[in-house]
């Protein structure tokens, strides 16, 4: 009888222990094991457990920071996007990691997943522009490509270096994409900036991110890039604002701002 008396209890103890770890399952951040898996990869507290404590918002957050990332830590979609994130990094940029400098730019691109694919994607395009560039006189690209990474480096001085590096990978990319024609464009459109043959402007619009146009004007050409406003163009020292029936033309830094009309 004393052991079916303590029946109730065993019953209740065996359901609340099920739903506790049942709950304790469910809400661990982006499912059992993944924390543990994670931390292990990136290690966003240190060896001495300083830090964040693991799977809290703060730790959720400094890995989102560490990725490089704007999403909201903690739903389905960030789940999704860290573990690619992760894919991503483990296999690294084009550049072997082993033995590069502590805190130098390429540690910081070794550790960013999305640096890490920013750089194989830029390593992907410069293989494809220089096959195209072999016959150039005189051969530029080559010393392009150390002053741009000597400018990438640079970063260091910026308030936000990932943000400030993935800026400059990405237009690096595009100017190569448009100045070898490597993704599609459209044009060449020409227009007609005064009377003289001289002043006749063509150009070409590339689907690169962000998107660019080559503008060619004379002996002079110029690379710009779709600002965030989605309409104007701005190069070096140039800026094209497109009208309903042509563009609007600065070439050069404080010249006259030129009217030109569709010549097609």
């Amino acid at each position: 009888m004393a052991n079916l008396r303590n029946f109730p209890l065993l019953v209740v103890c065996v359901v609340a222990c099920t739903v506790e770890a049942a709950t304790s399952t469910e809400t661990e951040l982006c499912g059992p094991g993944w924390v543990d898996a994670t931390e292990a990869k990136l290690a966003i507290t240190d060896s001495a457990g300083h830090g964040p404590d693991l799977g809290s918002a703060e730790w959720a957050e400094a890995l989102t920071r560490r990725l490089g990332g704007h999403h909201q830590p903690g739903t389905t979609d960030w789940c999704d996007w860290v573990t690619e994130q992760l894919a991503v990094q483990h296999r690294g940029p084009a550049f072997d990691c082993k033995h590069v400098p502590a805190h130098s730019a390429e540690a910081l691109i070794c550790q960013n997943a999305g640096l890490s694919q920013l750089d194989q994607q830029l390593h992907q395009v410069f293989a494809k522009a220089a096959v195209l560039a072999a016959n150039e006189r005189p051969s530029l690209l080559k010393a392009e490509q150390r002053g741009w990474i000597k400018g990438r480096n640079d970063c260091w001085k910026d308030a936000n270096e990932v943000a400030c590096m993935q800026d400059a990978y990405q237009r690096r990319i595009a100017e190569l994409q448009a100045r070898y024609r490597l993704v599609s464009m459209r044009g060449p459109l020409h227009y007609q900036c005064g009377v003289s043959p001289a002043d006749e402007l063509v150009l070409s619009y590339f689907a690169t991110q962000p998107a660019t146009l080559i503008a060619e004007r004379g002996d002079s050409v110029s690379l710009m890039f779709l600002q965030a406003n989605g309409t104007d163009y701005v190069g070096r020292n140039e800026t094209l604002w497109p009208q309903q029936d042509g563009v609007r033309l600065q070439w050069g830094y404080e010249a006259p701002i030129l009217t030109c009309r569709s010549a097609q």
